[in-house]
């Protein structure tokens, strides 16, 4: 074969081998309710005490999903709200055969949600949830790391409340933080792009 031909065959057979790779090349994952990070982001070590017997720090998390919200014990609508929406999501995911992410609930009132008001607030959400306190410098650090924002807001008297991010954060098994949902939340949706993210890492 001449050499222009050859050189035009080689040039095709490359085309083609590129136009195949792309072909072939999975779909990037978009979610309808969040934003998924790429790449993810490694979560800095951190030590909170968890309503179960141990603390609850990177170790403790290693090898499982977690869905972990910012909230506290008297949030009057969004905490309760959004613990309700996660469970039933992680419901959902199990009858579809996934093995769901656990719940955890990070505090975000320190001073008054002790790990037994923890304890018995997140009970009434179901299986799979978890609570986590700490002294308020610990709570900070986690907060800020995840970029959480939260603040203390004086009521009449001697009463306050708290304002607080109200987004729902997925960490991975390897401890990097994967996604990130924001409100106003759909279970139904919620629970498909969880389903998508968990699919694409089996």
């Amino acid at each position: 074969m001449p050499r222009p031909l050859l050189a035009a065959a080689a040039a095709l057979a490359f085309a083609g081998g590129i136009a195949a790779g792309l072909l072939l090349r999975p779909e990037p994952l978009t979610l309808s309710t969040g934003t998924l990070l790429e790449p993810p982001r490694a979560v800095a070590p951190f030590n909170l005490q968890g309503t179960g017997p141990d603390m609850l720090d990177a170790a403790a998390m290693t090898g499982q999903w977690s869905l972990v919200f910012f909230g506290f014990t008297r949030c009057p609508d969004i905490c309760p709200t959004t613990l309700q929406l996660l469970s039933n999501a992680r419901e959902r995911l199990s009858a579809q055969g996934f093995t769901p992410p656990e719940i955890l609930l990070v505090t975000v009132d320190p001073e008054y949600d002790t790990v037994e008001r923890l304890a018995t607030y997140t009970q009434y959400f179901g299986q799979g949830i978890t609570g986590a306190t700490g002294t308020p410098d610990a709570v900070a650090a986690v907060a800020r790391d995840l970029g959480i924002v939260y603040q203390r807001v004086p009521l009449e008297g001697d009463g306050y409340t708290m304002d607080h991010t109200g987004a729902v954060l997925l960490i991975g098994p390897d401890l990097n933080l994967r996604a990130v949902f924001s409100p106003p939340f759909d279970v139904s949706a919620l629970a498909q792009d969880l389903a998508a993210i968990l699919e694409s890492e089996s």
